[in-house]
């Protein structure tokens, strides 16, 4: 007879959905939607401007979705001055304005208070494995998902 694993898939979704449910209530707070914050954290990420193209494909595979449903992010983020566009010999290109940068930089910090309250107490060397682990588990089902 196998035994069951500790964790499993429910404990994992159950603690994603959570910590996301903390997550949108933040990002609620700051009129922004959570397509729109990955997409937001991307730019901040890789030095606040990137070629359009190369954007979208970053968030299709981030959040494994349908290029139109990152496009109609970005047309809600230059509504909302939070990105500019601008149009190159090469194509064009996404940047964060200065809105958006502080959109960003507000929401990051409430980010890091939310981490604190919920990791704080925890064993440095628990939260070390479980980061391990879940990076193998999400190697693996993205594996599975590319066969």
């Amino acid at each position: 007879m196998t035994q069951t694993p500790t964790l499993t898939g429910i404990d994992i979704g159950q603690a994603s959905r959570a910590t996301r449910a903390v997550l949108e209530r933040l990002l609620a707070e700051t009129g922004t939607e959570f397509n729109g914050w990955v997409t937001l954290n991307i730019l901040s990420d890789q030095g606040s401007t990137l070629a359009e193209n190369d954007l979208v494909g970053r968030v299709v595979q981030g959040l494994r979705v349908d290029d139109t449903v990152v496009r109609d992010v970005l047309v809600v983020l230059l509504d909302q001055g939070l990105v500019g566009r601008t149009t190159l010999a090469s194509g064009p290109r996404i940047s964060l304005t200065s809105a958006g940068t502080d959109r960003v930089a507000r929401i990051k910090r409430g980010i890091a208070q939310i981490t604190e309250r919920l990791y704080s107490g925890l064993p440095a060397d628990e939260l070390a494995i479980a980061h391990r682990m879940l990076a193998a588990v999400t190697a693996r089902a993205n594996a599975e998902l590319n066969a």
